[in-house]
């Protein structure tokens, strides 16, 4: 197949950078603009979509959402099944959030979100007082957890810790991690805690336990959501495969991907 050139090529947001700033905006007692460049993809609508029937609420714009949080303690009872689509990240972020509240929440997704282990983090809530019904999708979340220590396993993914971090501002009591394994995405993890800061956190990681304190989420007036950088190299694959020329926006590249165009 020939295409004809030259290729724009749109990166679409972060959805790790846009989901974490999501869910902190909506603990938050004010109003955010999130701007972005692109598209956001399925796993953000997921987020976005379940905080709504949480009692966010979202305005969304080409380029700019204007999320309004409803503040500490403020999510309601969904009433109906969460669907996280495919997403991963949406899924566990939403079990930590359901177990700061008083209700039951079911969580659910795709076939293939359903067939991931979820027990790394089920197991934290249930070591913390919550109930947990199911190890994979769809299970359902029953909180408010309690004041207490919980292990960790950081081996397989960072994911729950992050969704603990981000969610414990709805949290009534510290609560504390004794980390097991060697993280194998700290990157992720170490974006969880710089955004968290930057919204008021003073939580810090250490690689043997955590207390993470509950805090008061302050999200700036203007947020803006980098570009999906890891998705550039398709770009360049295809631009080589077909013999056409890549154009896109360099403001929108990573200093650390421009060498590769």
């Amino acid at each position: 197949m020939d295409i004809a050139g030259p290729l724009k090529w749109t990166l679409p947001p972060s959805k790790s950078h846009m989901i974490r700033w999501l869910m902190l905006t909506a603990q938050s007692s004010s109003s955010a603009a999130i701007r972005f460049s692109g598209e956001p993809g399925r796993d953000v609508s997921s987020m976005a979509d379940s905080l709504e029937l949480l009692g966010a609420d979202i305005v969304r714009n080409d380029g700019e959402w204007i999320v309004s949080g409803i503040g500490k303690n403020g999510f309601k009872d969904p009433r109906q099944t969460l669907d996280c689509g495919n997403s991963g990240t949406t899924a566990r972020f939403l079990m930590a959030i359901a177990a700061g509240m008083s209700c039951e929440v079911r969580i659910d997704g795709d076939e293939s979100l359903r067939g991931r282990d979820m027990s790394a983090l089920s197991g934290v809530l249930r070591e913390l007082g919550c109930s947990v019904a199911g190890d994979s999708l769809p299970l359902t979340v029953t909180g408010p957890l309690h004041m207490g220590s919980a292990r960790l396993d950081l081996s397989a993914s960072s994911q729950p810790l992050s969704a603990i971090l981000l969610a414990s501002p709805g949290f009534s009591f510290p609560i504390n991690l004794e980390i097991l394994g060697n993280s194998v995405s700290r990157g992720y993890y170490e974006m969880s805690f710089d955004i968290a800061e930057v919204c008021g956190s003073r939580n810090e990681f250490s690689p043997d336990s955590i207390e993470i304190q509950p805090w008061r989420v302050q999200v700036p007036e203007v947020i803006t959501v980098p570009t999906e950088n890891s998705l550039l190299p398709i770009a360049i694959l295809i631009s080589e495969i077909h013999g056409v020329r890549l154009e896109f926006d360099m403001a929108e590249v990573s200093p650390a991907i421009v060498g590769l165009v």
